[in-house]
């Protein structure tokens, strides 16, 4: 049998780093979420739907909500960060949603935290399965070649 080609190798270490990011994001942003304590109802006031293309034949479309609300008296519009897959917003409809209490224009939906730790969820189970493949194969070629 014939060695494992290095480009190989590495392109598994750029998987494995690649999807541990998207899930330490994910951690990051459930972190940030946890750090709002102001609580408010918001109108929906915007929905910008951005379709992305990944690889052959597979499409994904995202939907970045906007609300409007009132914090002390002073009304902010703000996007909420990483948008939703799941289109259950409409217009002017009512939801709750945490805030920073030092940056009030810095929010996120109350079912937000929900889909990031599902995400980091997926990302860590992912990258743990390029992870243990990069190390048993390792293991194999210092021990059993």
């Amino acid at each position: 049998m014939e060695r494992v080609d290095g480009i190989a190798v590495v392109g598994f270490l750029f998987l494995a780093i690649f999807v541990s990011s998207d899930a330490v994001q994910a951690l990051w942003q459930i972190k940030k979420f946890r750090g709002y304590e102001g609580y408010t109802i918001a109108k929906v006031s915007g929905i910008r739907e951005v379709i992305y293309y990944e690889r052959i034949f597979t499409r994904v479309t995202v939907y970045y909500i906007t609300y409007q609300y009132i914090v002390d008296g002073t009304i902010y519009e703000s996007e909420t960060p990483g948008g939703t897959c799941k289109k259950k917003y409409t217009l002017w409809s009512e939801e709750k949603i945490r805030y920073d209490k030092d940056h009030p224009e810095k929010c996120m939906a109350e079912g937000d935290e929900e889909e990031w730790k599902n995400l980091a969820i997926r990302s860590a189970i992912i990258a743990g399965m390029y992870w243990l493949f990069i190390i048993f194969g390792l293991i194999y070629e210092v021990f059993f070649r």
